[in-house]
């Protein structure tokens, strides 16, 4: 197998099941065809990549896209780039690809398989929630991926999902993303002091900031010891920042903002409480797939106070590894807040937990060997 992989960008600190994919997933060097180039890398592919677009043009793109929404009935990765990129395949010797996010190269799919290409297309998030709101996206699924291509997805919720559209579900192959598992459980690193909460996401509506900080706020408001450490960035920042200076959060909340990986695995160290309010987006239908970050801390043993959306409970076990509260429960996410903040007991016992169900369910050998598993059958 001499494995390519198709992926909209590279070098996006919030993808890092896309980087193993790329850098870890073949002992060989993987090339890598992307559509948008993007000036401020984090990570770089180390095999030979190829380019669709450039940065000037993204705009061209996002027209597209927006035409689609109005009914008009246009290719996003038009026959002549599949040539470009066909030519680029070859050369580099390829024969099966992983492409990442279903909708973003399905109209490659058909001319990739008549190329006689293997290929695995794997879903993440968007696009197995919000892109099923569109009709057009649906019916070219249907006549794509009905066709005997194999689908990777990370949760049953996002198989069924599919499923509900019309897609078989004996091609539908449910992977969960892995992560590395700490050696040193983080919930017992760090004796007395106030207890840490981590949050570590984009900002972006279907990640719900504001309520995750109003909970923490009512947590503090209670009378609770605690502190929070933010990391990401996104088009709700300001927002954010806006929310934590009205509600006198400044002293309690550290945002800081796009971060390397190995800056998001320090705090994890240091942390007590991993928190996300999951949601689906109101405006576009986006949820989430199986989120990276709650594994990661799940890994170092960091219980999980989070809400019953998309995959997540399918990796939080609701009063054994975490907490699970219903979408939108400010006040609920707060109760579980306050509760592990008050019982360092509990927090190593969920916490445990978690690194416990990570270490057999969600580590990235499993991820790895199931999805090579898959690219390899012929």
């Amino acid at each position: 197998m001499n494995l390519a992989v198709i992926t909209p960008e590279i070098g996006q600190p919030s993808e890092t099941f896309i980087r193993r994919h790329i850098l870890d997933l073949s002992e060989q060097e993987v090339p890598v065809v992307y559509k948008y180039y993007n000036s401020d890398l984090w990570w770089d592919p180390e095999a030979e990549t190829l380019c669709i677009e450039k940065q000037s043009n993204r705009m061209h793109w996002r027209l597209r896209r927006l035409a689609r929404k109005l009914g008009y009935k246009l290719s996003l990765c038009p026959v002549d780039d599949w040539k470009r990129v066909d030519k680029f395949l070859k050369k580099q010797g390829v024969d099966t690809l992983l492409i990442e996010y279903l909708n973003q190269f399905v109209d490659w799919v058909p001319h990739a398989v008549a190329a006689g290409y293997r290929v695995v297309a794997h879903g993440h998030g968007i696009d197995m929630s919000a892109a099923l709101e569109d009709k057009y996206q649906c019916q070219r699924y249907l006549e794509v991926y009905s066709q005997g291509v194999d689908l990777v997805v990370p949760s049953e919720f996002a198989k069924k999902r599919l499923i509900e559209i019309g897609l078989p579900k004996q091609q539908i192959h449910i992977i969960p993303y892995g992560v590395e598992v700490s050696s040193t459980p983080a919930s017992q690193k760090k004796p007395g002091g106030p207890c840490r909460f981590l949050a570590v996401g984009r900002m972006v509506a279907k990640k719900s900031p504001i309520r995750m900080l109003e909970s923490f706020r009512k947590s503090l408001e209670r009378g609770c010891d605690v502190s929070l450490d933010y990391v990401g960035d996104g088009p709700l920042m300001s927002a954010v920042r806006d929310f934590v200076d009205v509600s006198g959060l400044k002293p309690h909340v550290t945002l800081h903002g796009k971060q390397p990986s190995e800056k998001v695995m320090e705090l994890m160290n240091q942390a007590d409480v991993f928190v996300q309010h999951s949601i689906t987006d109101p405006v576009t239908g986006d949820q989430e797939g199986m989120p990276v970050a709650i594994l990661e801390a799940m890994a170092h043993a960091l219980p999980v106070v989070s809400t019953r959306h998309a995959g997540i409970p399918e990796a939080v076990i609701n009063n054994e590894s975490g907490l699970i509260v219903e979408e939108g429960d400010v006040d609920g996410m707060a109760d579980g807040l306050v509760s592990l903040a008050a019982d360092s007991n509990l927090r190593i016992k969920m916490g445990l937990a978690g690194q416990k169900r990570v270490s057999e369910n969600f580590t990235w050998e499993h991820e790895k060997n199931k999805l090579l598993n898959l690219l390899s059958q012929s």
